[in-house]
């Protein structure tokens, strides 16, 4: 194996490490935003998170909420990619529309997120303790930024398409947000139980 493909093999790994980190601050960013916003009124917030009885229903219905959003974000990727292989002035404003695009979808996605954990953290004795209760998250946000670090790093490496850089890596994010929705639906909500967390 030449060192090329070599590099090229272990590229999905770096762009989901990279993926992960992103996720990781992201959640942080999540939970201190959190703080600063007005929680929901109990009948506008459901989760399954705060109730005793779940089931196969309840991961489809996560399923059902967070795939469309990997897909929106794969789009906005591929074209993002598909923008970036050009030094046409019309490719380089679209790679500014569509950037700006991007991080208006992620502080869309900040701003309702912040909310919830708002509501969340009205049953915990610190919202600093939603880090260690919704360990789903950063399996959630991790598939929502792989496509985009494909996306980015792909678009400046030749050699790589853009639907073979984005394509092969919503491949590779589909199962985490299958994990998170096992792990929001059976794992998370008994952390919620642990009686030194509760408010």
């Amino acid at each position: 194996m030449t060192a090329r493909a070599l590099r090229l093999a272990l590229l999905p790994l770096a762009w989901l490490s990279v993926a992960f980190v992103g996720a990781c601050v992201f959640e942080v960013s999540v939970v201190a935003g959190s703080s600063l916003r007005t929680p929901p009124t109990p009948g506008h917030f459901e989760t399954t998170l705060l109730t005793d009885h779940h089931g196969a229903a309840d991961v489809v219905a996560l399923l059902a909420r967070n795939i469309p959003l990997l897909a929106a974000m794969a789009l906005l990727s591929w074209s993002l990619a598909r923008a970036g292989r050009s030094d046409h002035p019309r490719a380089r404003a679209g790679r500014a529309v569509y950037a700006v695009t991007v991080a208006g979808f992620l502080v869309g996605l900040w701003w309702i997120l912040t909310r919830q954990a708002a509501g969340l953290s009205e049953h915990v004795v610190s919202p600093s303790v939603l880090l260690l209760a919704l360990p789903h998250g950063p399996l959630e946000f991790a598939a929502l930024f792989l496509p985009l670090v494909a996306a980015v790093d792909g678009s400046r490496r030749r050699g790589l398409t853009p639907t073979y850089a984005v394509g092969g890596s919503v491949a590779r994010a589909l199962p985490l947000p299958v994990c998170a929705a096992f792990v929001e639906t059976f794992v998370s909500p008994l952390l919620f139980t642990i009686s030194n967390l509760q408010r």
